[in-house]
């Protein structure tokens, strides 16, 4: 949910900055005027121009007379043409232009201008809020929605009543000058001085972003005409042409450096604040170099209107106009974003791999060649809106236009899909948010199908343009004008496209697929890896599920039920006289504790949980160094019903009681026999060499021992089930069912090996005759059921096999382990069942030479730095205490390689793996 909502945020944040950008990019220009005489207006206008001379001829306008007003350097984006009207008895000025926004496609601009005797000049404009918020102590303005020319006047009229007595004399000049130039100048340098506007030059100011948002807040509070009568389409080309102007306008350097800066140092914070630091400096260096590429090329290829973003915990976006579509343009485009941060990946984990100590030495050096090339990798999908859709688009364009809006939507829902099952929701959303703009394009192309052939010849924008919007008129009929706007300014866009040729197509599709292909295969691993976590998930509810019944089982045993379900043939035991038990206390100085003496009373000793007759109860000695895991000065005791971990003095056990131990002595149970003195609230321990368990009662204790017992029982029981399942299979059989288990994959390889861990590969191939003969050369025939192994893999990582040329004697491979090998396998050999031939073990240097010779199979990982404590896997021949395979990991001995197949498989199907 949080990454669904890091991604609303990030839109919503794209959509709040462009417009803050937009008003920031409007230029206030100086202007000059020179007349025209009598001239037609444009034809489009020309109707309006004519019933707007009729109308104010009836309200006692005179004119018009028109203007050319040039803008001295950069352009505003407005018609230059003005019509001049002057009503003598009202002293106002009337200026009619074409109009400046697209909701007034059906009327013409008219700003109202009156001077006062005061010196203050009025301004009164129709669905327009400049002069409102341009407003200064000289020159006041307002905003009117009067549909008339006559109701607009007369609002004005009423507007420079409430204000004071008008300046006749400003109406009676001939030239409109301080109309149309003086005035917007001196608002102009008012706005500057006051810190509204910026000046870039002498000639041109741009806002501030005080009065960036003001505009904005302008623009959605001015009045707009109840207007449904359809636009025509010349008007529709005229205007769409200005807004594509308005759309290539690019704010000042300094606006652009500024948002990127903030929304960097948003991108930082944030995601310090959700990860690290480190990694959130590492994340925004990979996106500000993926976002560069594009920025640089699209520079360099002539796009205006230039801006990068940062998206907190999202990544970033580029945006441009280009000054004319180009499919190869595109294409290349879009691939740069991608390409330096994989170049730089693939050099940085190259450097690693070679030199694997750099990743300690620079930290966060791995992190971030992985960053760079998943990020990049990632965006050459073709899911849109990543970078390789925009690839595929640009190489369908504009013949296979139906085919490139389908693919896309057929990767947006298959890849959302994917993203979903994945657990990466916020690119699932990402991908089904391009699905109603892909259905308004599939209809767009449509009505470019039929125009491409009429159009081809056709190079000017705005005849263009006019056929287009006829078209879609015809099409979809009436619509909001600004949604027209941008359906036709699209197909233009898409039909002035410039194709590729097809060696382009070749040459930008090879590059494409040579660079997909690892994202493709690398989604492969990922559904692969997803897959098995997804088991292993379930099998791990399934364990839960599983403890979480044996618990409540065990709970729900009276004692004498628990006490016949931990020994359920109920052997020779029977139950403590009260004789025993009064013996018993006399001898340790107190009365048995009820939960104690209730255990006794049932059964005088309790074989299955180590508990002796009531007669050998004696006190623990904690100086006793026969007693295992009292040595050191404090004890690290698990307490299992609480989950916790807890250190107590040695001394603390001074005063509790030896119940037993298990066979040979390797775990003996002590009791609290004083609940109030209880150390940590424990009142059982179980004391093993290298561990010690605790709980907080003699009842817990049981229930464990039993649900311990019955997990098992449980776990044999599915063990020989699965052995009898392949109790027939053959090695070759046995072989065919470990292949897929066996593939560890490429990127967890990779990734391992470039951050310094132990390498974990693929299985290799198999291992050619030769390299057989010349092992068995170095090291004595091999069994059958061995080199059988090698010829199905040279290495089998799945059983711990190194290859062919790593095995050799373990008398020379002893070097590779930690010290204390031999007495650490001595220990183990001693505690194995299975691994002891005769009743009496061998003395530890007998042992040591005897196993000298056996073949040390164990694969053993790539760092130099570590060294295993002991082998995985031993083949000893005849004349040993331990002929056979020797799975020193699972502590088994199996005659040959079979058996050890055949129970490692089984062990795997019944969970003993996990």
């Amino acid at each position: 949910m949080s990454e669904i909502l890091a991604l609303l945020a990030a839109i919503a944040l794209v959509y709040v900055l462009l417009p803050i950008r937009m008003a920031m990019a409007t230029p206030f220009v100086r202007r000059r005027i020179r007349p025209l005489g009598d001239i037609r207006p444009p034809v489009p206008w020309a109707h309006l121009f004519e019933r707007a001379r009729v109308e104010l001829g009836g309200l006692g306008f005179e004119g018009p007379r028109w203007w050319l007003s040039e803008c001295e350097g950069a352009g505003d984006g407005f018609s230059p043409l003005r019509a001049t009207y002057l009503h003598p008895v009202s002293g106002t000025w009337l200026v009619l232009m074409l109009p400046p926004h697209p909701y007034m496609a059906n009327w013409l601009h008219a700003s109202y201008v009156t001077r006062l005797l005061d010196g203050r000049t009025l301004v009164s404009q129709s669905f327009d809020f400049h002069h409102t918020l341009c407003a200064t102590e000289s020159v006041l303005g307002q905003a009117i929605s009067e549909p008339t020319f006559h109701a607009q006047h007369a609002r004005h009229i009423e507007w420079v009543a409430a204000h004071g007595p008008v300046d006749l004399a400003y109406a009676s000049e001939p030239d409109p000058h301080d109309v149309l130039v003086a005035m917007p100048e001196r608002v102009r340098q008012a706005l500057i001085a006051r810190g509204d506007l910026t000046s870039v030059d002498d000639r041109l100011a741009t806002p501030g972003l005080r009065f960036a948002l003001r505009l904005l807040r302008a623009m959605v509070d001015c009045p707009q005409p109840d207007d449904t009568r359809p636009v025509a389409p010349e008007r529709m080309a005229y205007l769409a042409v200005q807004l594509r102007e308005l759309h290539r306008r690019s704010p000042p350097a300094r606006v652009q450096w500024t948002l990127f800066g903030l929304t960097s140092l948003l991108s930082v914070v944030v995601g310090w604040a959700f990860w690290d630091l480190g990694l959130a400096v590492a994340v925004l260096l990979v996106i500000a170099l993926h976002e560069g590429g594009h920025f640089i090329v699209m520079r360099a290829l002539g796009y205006r209107n230039l801006q990068v973003l940062m998206l907190p915990l999202v990544g970033g976006v580029a945006i441009g106009t280009a000054a004319r579509p180009n499919a190869w343009h595109r294409a290349w485009m879009s691939l740069m974003g991608p390409l330096p941060g994989i170049v730089l990946g693939w050099s940085i984990a190259i450097l690693l791999w070679n030199e694997p100590t750099l990743a300690n030495d620079i930290p966060n050096l791995d992190i971030l060649a992985i960053l760079l090339l998943v990020v990049n990798y990632l965006n050459l999908l073709p899911l849109p809106p990543l970078d390789g859709s925009h690839v595929v688009d640009a190489m369908l364009t504009p013949r296979f236009t139906r085919l490139s809006v389908a693919l896309g939507a057929l990767t947006a829902i298959g890849g959302g899909a994917a993203a979903w099952w994945l657990g990466v929701p916020a690119l699932t959303v990402l991908a089904l948010l391009q699905l109603p703009v892909l259905r308004g394009r599939w209809r767009l192309l449509g009505v470019g199908d039929r125009l491409s052939r009429e159009l081809a010849t056709e190079p000017r924008p705005t005849p263009r343009l006019i056929p287009i919007y006829a078209e879609l008129e015809r099409r979809f009929g009436p619509t909001n004008s600004e949604r027209r706007l941008r359906q036709g300014l699209v197909l233009a866009e898409f039909l002035g496209t410039e194709p590729m040729r097809w060696h382009q197509a070749v040459l930008i599709g090879v590059l494409y697929v040579a660079l997909a292909v690892v994202p493709f295969l690398g989604l492969v691993e990922v559904v692969r890896h997803k897959a098995e976590s997804d088991a292993a998930q379930a099998r791990s509810e399934a364990r839960s599920a599983y403890e979480t019944e044996l618990v409540s089982q065990a709970r729900g045993f009276s004692l004498a039920e628990l006490v016949t379900a931990l020994n359920p043939e109920g052997g020779s035991s029977r139950p403590a006289s009260d004789a025993l038990l009064a013996a018993a206390a006399a001898r340790l100085g107190q009365p048995l504790p009820a939960d104690l003496a209730d255990l006794y009373r049932l059964t005088n000793g309790l074989l299955p949980a180590s508990i002796a007759p009531v007669e050998a109860i004696r006190p623990t000695i904690v100086t006793d160094p026969e007693i295992p895991g009292l040595y050191p000065d404090h004890l690290e005791i698990w307490v299992e019903d609480r989950a916790e971990l807890v250190e107590i003095p040695r001394t603390a056990m001074k005063g509790w009681w030896w119940l037993g131990d298990s066979a040979g002595g390797q775990m003996q149970v002590h009791f609290q026999p004083s609940p109030d003195l209880a150390v940590a609230g424990l009142r059982v321990v179980e004391l093993y060499p290298d561990d010690i368990v605790g709980h907080v009662s003699l009842r817990a204790y049981l229930e464990s021992t039993w649900i311990a017992r019955r997990r098992l029982a449980d776990e044999d029981a599915a063990l020989h089930a699965a052995l009898e399942r392949l109790s027939d299979a053959s090695l070759d059989e046995l072989l065919v069912l470990i292949e897929a288990p066996s593939r560890f994959g490429w990127v967890t390889d990779w990734m391992d090996r470039v951050s310094g861990r132990e390498r974990v590969s693929t299985d290799r191939p198999p291992a050619s005759p030769a390299a057989l003969d010349a092992a068995e050369g170095r090291l004595g025939p091999l069994p059958a059921s061995i080199r059988r192994l090698y010829q199905h893999g040279d290495g089998i990582v799945w059983l711990g096999l190194g290859s062919l040329d790593e095995i050799d004697t373990f008398r020379r491979r002893r070097h590779l382990y930690a010290p204390g090998v031999d007495e650490m396998l001595y220990a183990f050999i001693v505690d194995c069942p299975d691994c002891r031939d005769t009743t009496a073990p061998p003395t530890f240097t007998s042992l040591t030479e005897l196993l000298g010779d056996c073949l040390d199979l164990t694969r053993h990982p790539r760092r130099d730095d570590y060294r295993p404590y002991l082998p995985g896997v031993l083949w000893c021949g005849a004349g040993t205490p331990v002929s056979g395979w020797l799975d020193l990991k699972l502590g088994r001995r199996y005659p040959d390689a079979v058996e050890a197949l055949r129970l490692r498989i089984a062990l795997d199907a019944a969970g003993s793996l996990d």
